[in-house]
Formats: structure tokens, C-alpha cells, sequence
């Protein structure tokens, strides 16, 4: 049975729901929040060929999983614990690097990526660095194995 304060209840979520939705997109880019609703290529690889994590300043921690062949990205993956802005970016950096080389990538920063979202507020650009720093260190780790 749902009562009158049921009602106000779900009414006042609503609102507040439709609030927050206006901030973030007054705050934040389509792309971003596009990539942050639906994003691409998250999970765990149990095969990876190489795997890094990085634990960013505010907290946020991302994981990236590669799976390689000839020094090309074929498949890629990440998980993170972080915010709206962190998901979209590990969404973002995960489509533009996969299918490419492994030197593409290392030229890929963080400039790269924050474009291709057509942009970061101030306080979001380190989810960027986090996103392309643990790429960089996931690409390293497989040039170490591959040295061994």
C-alpha cells in the first residue's frame, strides 16, 4: 500500500535526482558524461598480458588490463573505485588506445585525452593523469616481462 509520504518521498528523490543531473551538466562535457552513463571496455581479464594500478591523490584507484599482440593493444580493460570523472576517463583512454602500438600509446598523454572528451574541469584533470599514468605503467610492466 503506498501512502501520501510514500508520494512525497519518491517526489523529493526526483527532485533532487533532476537537481544533481543539471549541476553535472553545467559541470561537465557530453562526452563526459556520455562516457561516465555507458562506459566501454570496464572489467577484469583474467589473461591479461600485463596489468597495472595506481592510486591517485584524492584517492580514486584504476587497474588497466592489456592483452597484446605484436606490440599492438588488442584488448583492454579497466576497473576503478573512483568518481563520475575518473569512469569516464578510463572509458575514453581504454577506446583510444585500444587497436594501437604500444609506442602510440606512450606518446598518448593526458592533454590527449582530456581533448577527447572535449574537456576536464579543474578539479577533474588528475583523473586524466591517473587514467593515462597507470596506461603508461601497464604498457612498461609488458616491456619488462618482454625483456626478461
Amino acid at each position: 500500500m503506498t501512502t501520501d509520504g510514500d508520494k512525497e518521498f519518491d517526489e523529493m528523490i526526483k527532485s533532487m535526482q533532476e537537481e544533481l543531473d543539471r549541476d553535472a551538466e553545467a559541470t561537465f562535457s557530453k562526452k563526459v558524461l556520455d562516457e561516465y552513463k555507458n562506459p566501454q571496455n570496464i572489467g577484469r581479464m583474467e589473461d591479461a598480458d600485463s596489468y597495472a594500478t595506481t592510486s591517485g591523490s584524492c584517492g580514486d584507484r584504476i587497474e588497466i588490463y592489456l592483452k597484446i599482440k605484436n606490440d599492438t593493444v588488442t584488448d583492454i580493460l579497466f576497473m576503478t573505485d573512483g568518481c563520475g570523472a575518473t569512469i569516464a576517463c578510463g572509458s575514453m583512454g581504454t577506446k583510444m588506445a585500444k587497436g594501437k602500438n604500444l609506442a602510440e600509446i606512450m606518446k598518448m598523454n593526458d592533454e590527449d585525452l582530456i581533448r577527447a572528451l572535449d574537456g576536464l574541469p579543474d578539479e577533474n584533470l588528475h583523473c586524466a593523469r591517473l587514467m593515462m599514468g597507470t596506461l603508461h605503467r601497464a604498457v612498461k610492466e609488458y616491456e619488462n616481462k618482454k625483456e626478461m
